[in-house]
C-alpha cells in the first residue's frame, strides 16, 4: 500500500510526509522502507524539507533519488553536488534543475561518469560545454556529441578558441605564439601581449596595434625592452602601464613624473625600480597631482627622512600633513628600527591638531613636564591609556600623589617620574 501511494502521481506532500513518519514503525522490511522511501524521493510532489531529509539518508541510493527529482530545491542539489558518492554526483549532474554554478564546479568533477553527465546536460551552456570539449576522456566527448548534435561544430570551435587563448596567455613557445598573432581577428593578442615568454620582435610588432588594449598590455610587460616602453611613452593611453612596470627605465620614469596626471606620478611613486633622487624630486614638486602618501610609504625613502619633513612642517605650521602623518606612523609600527626622537616628540605634543598631539602621547616616551601637561589637555588625556608604559608611570604618580608622598611640582623638574 505505502508503495502504491509513494508511486502515485496525485500524492499529496502531506500524504507522502506522513508515510514517511510511519515508515519506521510499519512491519515493512529495511529493504521495503527503502524502497518507499525511494519513490517518495523521486516523487514531485514531495515536500522540500522532506526531501531535504531524505538527502541525508544513509542510504546513497536515496540520495540518489532525491538528486534526480526535477522538484528538488537549490540548496538539496547544491548540498548532494558535494556528496562522497559518485553515483550521487553524478545524478546531480544530469538534473536539469541543477543550479548552473554547481555544473560549473561539477564539470571539473574527478570522475569521468560525473564530467560525462554533465555534458549531457539539457541546460547546459556553450561555455560548460566547449570546455568539456576539451576533455581527455572519449566517454565525456561522446556524451556531449550525442546530447548537443545539433551545435557540436559550434561547441568543437568554441572550445578551440579557448585552447588557443589559454596557449597565447601561458605558452612558453616562442613560436607558438608568433603563430597564433592576428588569428580569430586579433583575439589572442593581447594575452600575448601580456605573456612574458612572448619575444621582443612580436611584443616591437604588437606595440604598433590599433588595439588600446594589446598596446598597453605590452606597456605592461616586464620583457619589454627600453626602446619600446621609449616608444609607447608617447601614447597616453600606455603611460599608467610603463609607470608601473619595473622593467621601465629610470630616464622614463623620470620624464613620467613631469606628466600631470595623479594616477601616473602614484604608479612611479610605487614602483619598485625608482630612484631614491627621483622620489625626493617629486616631494619637492608643489602640486597637487603629488601622491605625497603614496612617496611617502617607498621605503627607499628612509625613515629619518619623513621625520626631517615633518620638523620643518612642525616648524612652518604647528601641524603635519596628513599624507605625512599617516605614513609617518605606518612606518614607525612597520619597520623595527624606526624611532621617533625626543625632539621630535615634544615638538608633535604642541601641534594644532588634536589627533597628532595624542600621537606623541601614543607612540612616545615623553619627559615628565610634557606628559604632565598634555594629561591637562581634554582632547588627547585619554590617549595615556594607548601607551602601556605610560599608563603604568601615571598610575605609579596617582599612587604618589594620593598618598601625600610628594606634589606634581617635584616631578614637574625631572625626567623621570618618581
Amino acid at each position: 500500500l505505502f508503495r502504491r501511494i509513494a508511486r502515485h502521481p496525485n500524492a499529496t506532500s502531506e500524504i507522502l510526509s506522513a508515510i514517511l513518519v510511519r515508515l519506521p514503525g510499519s512491519k515493512l522490511s529495511s529493504g521495503q522502507r527503502c524502497d518507499v522511501s525511494k519513490l517518495i524521493a523521486e516523487n514531485e510532489h514531495t515536500g522540500k524539507l522532506d526531501l531535504l531529509f531524505l538527502s541525508e539518508h544513509a542510504d546513497g541510493g536515496i540520495r540518489q533519488f532525491v538528486a534526480s527529482n526535477s522538484c528538488a530545491p537549490d540548496y538539496v542539489l547544491r548540498k548532494l553536488s558535494l556528496d562522497s558518492s559518485v553515483a550521487v554526483r553524478a545524478t546531480v549532474a544530469s538534473n536539469a534543475s541543477t543550479p548552473r554554478d554547481k555544473l560549473i564546479s561539477l564539470s571539473n568533477d574527478s570522475s569521468m561518469i560525473v564530467r560525462a553527465r554533465v555534458a549531457s546536460n539539457i541546460n547546459v551552456g556553450l561555455d560548460i560545454l566547449s570546455k568539456l570539449a576539451l576533455d581527455d576522456e572519449e566517454s565525456v566527448l561522446l556524451s556531449l556529441a550525442y546530447s548537443h548534435a545539433s551545435i557540436v561544430d559550434d561547441i568543437f570551435n568554441e572550445a578551440n578558441k579557448k585552447h588557443r587563448s589559454a596557449l597565447a596567455y601561458e605558452s612558453e613557445n616562442a613560436d607558438t605564439l608568433a603563430g597564433l598573432v592576428g588569428m580569430d581577428g586579433g583575439s589572442y593578442d593581447a594575452s600575448i601581449a601580456s605573456n612574458p615568454n612572448t619575444s621582443q620582435k612580436i611584443l616591437k610588432a604588437l606595440a604598433t596595434s590599433d588595439n588600446n588594449e594589446v598596446r598597453r598590455r605590452v606597456a605592461s610587460n616586464a620583457n619589454t625592452n627600453a626602446a619600446v616602453l621609449e616608444q609607447l611613452l608617447q601614447d597616453d593611453s600606455c603611460k599608467i602601464a610603463i609607470a608601473a612596470n619595473t622593467n621601465s627605465p629610470i630616464h622614463v620614469l623620470e620624464e613620467l613624473t613631469q606628466d600631470d596626471n595623479f594616477a601616473i606620478s602614484q604608479f612611479v611613486a610605487e614602483n619598485k625600480a625608482v630612484t631614491r633622487e627621483i622620489l625626493q624630486a617629486m616631494i619637492s614638486t608643489d602640486s597637487d597631482e603629488t601622491p605625497l602618501y603614496s612617496l611617502f610609504l617607498n621605503r627607499k625613502l628612509p625613515f629619518g627622512y619623513l621625520v626631517d619633513i615633518a620638523k620643518q612642517e612642525l616648524e612652518k605650521d604647528n601641524v603635519l600633513s596628513d599624507e605625512l602623518e599617516d605614513a609617518l606612523f605606518e612606518r614607525l609600527i612597520d619597520e623595527d628600527e624606526a624611532y621617533l626622537e625626543e625632539d621630535f616628540l615634544i615638538a608633535l605634543s604642541k601641534s594644532m591638531n588634536q589627533f597628532q598631539r595624542g600621537d606623541a602621547l601614543r607612540y612616545g616616551n615623553l619627559l615628565a613636564h610634557d606628559i604632565i601637561r598634555l594629561s591637562r589637555d581634554s582632547a588627547v588625556s585619554g590617549r595615556i591609556r594607548e601607551n602601556a608604559l605610560l599608563q603604568v608611570a601615571v598610575d605609579k604618580l596617582s599612587h604618589l600623589l594620593s598618598s601625600g608622598v610628594g606634589s606634581v611640582s617635584h616631578f614637574e623638574n625631572g625626567e623621570t617620574w618618581w
